[in-house]
């Protein structure tokens, strides 16, 4: 039998000192590969806004009650995910692909880079633009684009406020996706309560004359009054879930790559594989250095 041969880590640590310009050659050399590698990947810039999460107690909860509903609105770590959820989902997708051409500059199928924050705004809504792509825009199915439109952006809720991020390769188009999204997501529940009012009001005021029970015509009441608090809210306030805490701006500097990480990493996988390499020879394969 052959005897277990012990390994000092001084031994260790000696035979690796003595090979120390393999391993600085090693280290320096894919280090250098990874910094070259990150020359040639795109430039991305990000842009975050904190936004506060309205909570417009007075008519919802008043409404919720007397409807004995479950209102999503009243807790503000549920409101808050529920928001994210609708960001992301396919449906809010389709609502902004179908009012702007966000895909269409995500995609880079228009060049922007040159172009000032009037004139992406003016590509964003035209529709001329949108006829321009169309053909390229069919080639491409719906989750994909969903895929690259949810890619742009993040939802950050532990950080306290809620956070959105955006990134691109274009400054000028991160500030401006953040507005965008902003706005789709206060139209769509602003809409949303101004048609389900609507409709309640004209329900109620038909149906309260034909009961005479004076606790269902209180009850009716109460929801009648709270719709309409709603109607007026939702026709009179801009920023109806989502108001700015701190604006979106468009980015100075690069975000992404760093480069500087992808040297150090290089540095460190290089220093880790060759004292591998190092030690195998020496240990495993019995081949001294």
């Amino acid at each position: 039998m052959k005897e277990n041969v012990e390994i000092e880590f001084l031994e260790i640590l000696g035979f690796l000192f003595k090979n120390k310009f393999k391993l600085l050659f090693a280290s320096f050399s894919l280090g250098i590969i990874f910094f070259i590698y990150s020359l040639f990947l795109p430039n991305i810039f990000v842009s975050e806004s904190k936004l506060k999460v309205v909570d417009n107690e007075m008519s919802r909860q008043i409404e919720a009650s007397n409807l004995g509903i479950f209102n999503v609105f009243q807790q503000g770590q549920s409101q808050r995910s529920y928001l994210q959820d609708h960001i992301e989902s396919r449906d809010f997708f389709k609502r902004v692909s179908e009012n702007t051409n966000i895909v269409i500059l995500l995609l880079g199928y228009e060049k922007i880079d040159n172009k000032s924050e009037d004139q992406i705004r003016d590509l964003l809504n035209s529709k001329s633009l949108k006829e321009k792509h169309l053909n390229k825009l069919s080639q491409i199915d719906f989750l994909t684009q969903h895929s690259v439109f949810k890619s742009a952006f993040e939802v950050d809720l532990a950080s306290g406020p809620f956070t959105l991020r955006t990134f691109h390769t274009n400054p000028t188009l991160t500030k401006i996706l953040i507005e965008q999204i902003v706005k789709e997501t206060n139209s769509y529940f602003k809409d949303k309560d101004d048609r389900e009012s609507s409709e309640a009001i004209k329900y109620i005021s038909e149906e309260l004359p034909k009961n005479n029970l004076i606790d269902v015509q209180a009850t009716l009441n109460n929801v009648l009054s709270a719709k309409i608090r709603t109607l007026v809210l939702s026709n009179i306030k801009t920023d109806y879930v989502l108001e700015y805490i701190d604006s979106p701006f468009i980015p100075l500097s690069i975000s992404m790559p760093s480069r500087d990480l992808y040297l150090y990493s290089g540095m460190l996988i290089g220093f880790i594989l060759t004292a591998f390499w190092l030690l195998s020879r020496r240990y495993l394969f019995n081949k001294s250095e």
